[in-house]
């Protein structure tokens, strides 16, 4: 895979914040044992690379990483200088960042602290791993968000990082939900030409980002959005309900079947002539009997698959069959619904009925509210 490595990217500001926040210490203070390792004369320290996986655990969902190896040439014995990774690019570009450098203080402490691609300092803060947890200090070198890109000639306007973020996750979830396409990294987009026409063209990630700090356009696919999961979502308790409703059935089918074998057969329960029969019987009325079957104190059970569900037929010596209380249910495509009863199931159905009810009477409540608004 390629690799980028920039000091121009915004988002090492983002970093920063995370590495600086409460949430942060709160997790590792909770969790500073398992970042404790043993060297081989026996003593304790907080180890590096338990830190480093701690800390990706937090940054995934800001979708961030820290590498894997440390590859700096000033590593010497106990430090360890690691790259920060941007994952949030759509090219599958390993975009470097920036460098955490994690330190072990020749004891049980270790030290980190932030660097940009150039090796100079960042952040307000630096961080020590004590046993107590993470004790954090003022980077005194520091000189400040607005001088840093000043001396560095940067563009980035740091009022709208929050907004940006916000961005960033609708974007996303309109190209999961395909609402924006993605070809070879790039977004394509409509735009106006000088002569009022609109034509389909490429945009990078970044272009699209500043182009929905327009609040309009954001207003746009943020409802593009909204409507397509509430399509999806409709979809999706149709396609529960029409399982459900037709596992209802199945259930009331197999219930009536084992009813009429009860009248019908003449063997006594139990008897190999019984067992054929009931086989048989199963066969010819559609039922898939698994073919094998086990004694457990005097009982006997033989398991059954019919439409939508399986489930296991007791009989008992010198009495009737009877069903499992509940049964599988499993949709056409084989994804696995859950064990039910038929009140569970019936359960199930009324309150898929009462959310759509709520999501209709919702979007109708919407609706007066947009109508009022026009109104006035």
């Amino acid at each position: 895979m390629e690799k980028r490595f920039t000091s121009s990217n915004k988002r090492i500001v983002e970093f920063c914040n995370l590495m600086e926040s409460v949430k942060l210490k709160h997790m590792i203070d909770a969790r500073i044992l398992i970042l404790e390792d043993v060297t081989s004369l026996g003593s304790l320290y907080i180890s590096q690379d338990k830190t480093r996986q701690l800390l990706n655990e937090y940054l995934k969902p800001y979708r961030f990483e820290i590498s894997k190896d440390y590859t700096s040439l000033h590593n010497i014995g106990n430090n360890h200088k690691y790259d920060v990774i941007d994952c949030d690019v759509l090219d599958n570009v390993e975009t470097h960042i920036g460098h955490l450098s994690i330190n072990n203080l020749m004891g049980y402490n270790s030290v980190m602290f932030i660097e940009d691609m150039d090796e100079k300092r960042i952040g307000s803060k630096t961080f020590e791993l004590t046993k107590q947890g993470l004790l954090t200090r003022e980077n005194e070198r520091w000189i400040g968000w607005d001088k840093y890109i000043q001396e560095k000639h940067l563009d980035w306007n740091l009022n709208d990082l929050e907004k940006e973020q916000e961005i960033r996750s609708l974007v996303r979830q309109c190209i999961e939900e395909e609402i924006l396409q993605v070809e070879n990294g790039y977004i394509m987009v409509i735009r106006e030409t000088t002569d009022g026409n609109t034509v389909w063209t490429l945009a990078t990630y970044e272009q699209v980002i500043e182009d929905l700090k327009n609040e309009k356009q954001f207003q746009v696919f943020k409802d593009a959005l909204q409507q397509k999961q509430q399509l999806k979502e409709k979809q999706e308790s149709q396609s529960k309900k029409q399982v459900y409703q037709q596992s209802l059935k199945d259930m009331q089918e197999v219930y009536d079947k084992i009813e009429k074998f009860n009248k019908e057969h003449k063997a006594p329960l139990g008897t190999e002539k019984y067992e054929y029969e009931l086989y048989a019987y199963m066969k010819q009325n559609g039922l898939y009997v698994h073919l094998y079957e086990e004694y457990e104190n005097g009982e006997f059970l033989k398991d059954f698959d019919y439409g939508l569900v399986t489930g296991t037929i007791y009989g008992y010596p010198d009495k009737e069959l009877r069903l499992s209380e509940s049964f599988e249910i499993w949709g056409k495509d084989g994804e696995y619904f859950g064990a039910y009863s038929k009140k569970d199931v019936m359960t199930k159905l009324d309150g898929l009925d009462a959310k759509q009810q709520e999501k209709t009477q919702s979007i109708d409540e919407e609706k007066d509210l947009e109508l009022d608004e026009f109104e006035k």
